[in-house]
């Protein structure tokens, strides 16, 4: 059995350098490291390879290699021994030659890929086996790197259109900050000077804020600290997303992001699985397994069970409420004509491209938004200082 072996060890020069290598037995470490003239001072055995560093766009990178290494008459094996000499990184390398070594163990491409079912999710899997058992891994190496460059860019997209609120959110709030900690305290102290009794309303109003502010502030700074950091460290509990999760679903707005976005998130991959050749009720249950949130898990299953009792697809999306009505009929015309994996795949893209439109817009209209709350806060604060001036104007 192959082992999979991390170690340190001295070159030459006197320099302590790390590396990582397959053997079957401990000598066969140091037989490597005598070839390449390294002196072992220490070797770790790890169980499985490290792969969560791999990154998602190298990982894509090697189905696209290995599709046209096999389109030019290499072996599966002399394929991946040539990718593994160009990896740009460490683990992927490992992982690499964590396959190789599997590979000539006897196993094949499909057995390893179920044992990373991190890097190779029920989508993936569907096409390694396909192309295993029609001896075409080429062509389903090559559907893999589409599916991986199509769920690359998505995600890009979707950062990208999240960039810019958030810095205007940043920009905002930095700024607020700044204005009640050193601004708004000097602005106050002169009012007080003039004479809190005689001040009119908006200059009392501020007064108070600042009052506020300075009692109370750190407390909800404290409290939004903390519930941030125990949401990073403690993730919403199951039972609290799905009280959550049917509230947001219904909210004004965000409602619409949030049904659209587990709304495609199924389309995506049951159009993928069923287009690998999977049968369309596996295709349904693995997208039930896959999703984390358990009131939308209910859901999905409530599209699994119709189907085991033969109802028609677009009438339990109906039911649903949760997809647009575009989905549905392109769903209704697929069950007639037999397409409905391109179908599926083809209604995500439009609601994706919808959601894309309505992001964008959306982001025009919160700018001018906070130009406009921005400007009406420092209004209001040179109007409440403006006007104890005036009024001590004499006639």
């Amino acid at each position: 059995m192959t082992t999979y072996y991390t170690y340190k060890a001295l070159n030459q020069d006197g320099h302590v350098i790390t590396g990582d290598f397959f053997a079957p037995t401990q000598d066969g470490l140091y037989a490597y490291l005598e070839n390449k003239q390294l002196t072992l001072l220490s070797a770790k055995t790890l169980k499985t390879v490290p792969h969560k560093k791999i990154r998602p766009a190298d990982f894509c990178d090697i189905f696209l290699k290995l599709s046209l290494l096999l389109e030019a008459g290499q072996t599966l094996h002399k394929a991946l021994v040539t990718v593994s000499q160009t990896a740009s990184t460490r683990p992927l390398k490992s992982f690499l030659r964590h396959i190789i070594a599997k590979l000539e163990q006897g196993q094949d491409f499909f057995s390893i890929a179920q044992t990373s079912p991190s890097l190779f999710p029920p989508v993936l899997l569907q096409y390694v086996k396909l192309g295993q058992s029609t001896g075409n891994l080429s062509h389903s190496f090559k559907k893999i790197h589409t599916t991986l460059s199509e769920t690359l860019e998505y995600k890009q997209k979707i950062k990208k259109i999240m960039f810019y609120p958030l810095i205007l959110f940043m920009v905002m709030g930095t700024m607020i900050f700044l204005f009640m900690s050193f601004l708004l305290p000097q602005l106050v102290e002169h009012l007080h000077a003039i004479g809190t009794h005689d001040l009119p309303l908006i200059s009392r109003s501020l007064i108070k804020f600042a009052d506020i502010t300075s009692s109370y502030g750190w407390v909800f700074l404290l409290i939004l600290g903390s519930a941030g950091g125990v949401l990073s460290l403690f993730p919403l509990s199951v039972f609290l997303q799905e009280k959550l999760t049917p509230i947001l679903l219904h909210t004004p707005l965000i409602g619409y992001y949030v049904r659209q976005y587990f709304s495609q998130k199924w389309l995506l991959i049951v159009g993928q699985l069923y287009e690998a050749g999977g049968h369309f009720k596996n295709c349904l249950e693995e997208a039930k397994i896959s999703e984390t949130n358990p009131s939308i898990k209910k859901q999905w299953d409530r599209i699994y069970q119709a189907a085991l009792e033969g109802k028609p697809l677009n009438r339990t999306l109906t039911e649903i409420g949760l997809f647009s009505p575009v989905v549905i009929s392109l769903c209704e015309l697929a069950l007639h004509n037999g397409t409905l994996a391109q179908s599926l795949l083809k209604a995500h893209n439009i609601e994706f491209k919808e959601t894309q439109h309505k992001l964008e817009m959306l982001l025009k209209t919160l700018e001018p938004a906070f130009l406009i709350i921005l400007g009406g806060m420092l209004l209001w604060i040179a109007l409440a200082v403006i006007s104890p001036i005036y009024n001590f104007i004499p006639a």
